[in-house]
């Protein structure tokens, strides 16, 4: 990812990548071994509870599809608009006070 700065201030599209960035990873370093544990629970025997029907062994599995197959759309939705909303938030700022990117040339 390239971060780009103009006269000083950091460009909005590289603001919006690194939010996009880090609210996407954030929530999927979260959600993602929740999913993984709430799986293996129920493919080991446990029964969960769908809309209202109980669920056991491996169906109880292929009920819980939708939910990883639709999780990846969800969070990527969810992190255009929250990167968005970030973006417009430092827009605002950035017209009160400047934001200023200084950085050096002794990257490790």
């Amino acid at each position: 990812m390239q971060i780009r700065q103009k006269g000083g201030q950091l460009s909005y599209g590289s603001a919006y990548k690194l939010f996009f960035v880090g609210w996407v990873c954030g929530w999927a370093l979260l959600i993602i071994p929740l999913s993984l544990v709430m799986v293996i629970m129920t493919a080991g025997g446990g029964t969960t509870i769908v809309n209202g029907e109980a669920y056991s062994g491996p169906g109880a599995t292929l009920a819980m599809l939708p939910m990883i197959i639709f999780f990846p759309v969800f969070l990527a939705i969810h992190g255009l608009i929250a990167a968005a909303a970030m973006t417009a938030g430092i827009w605002l700022y950035r017209r009160v006070r400047p934001i200023t990117v200084s950085g050096s040339e002794d990257v490790f």
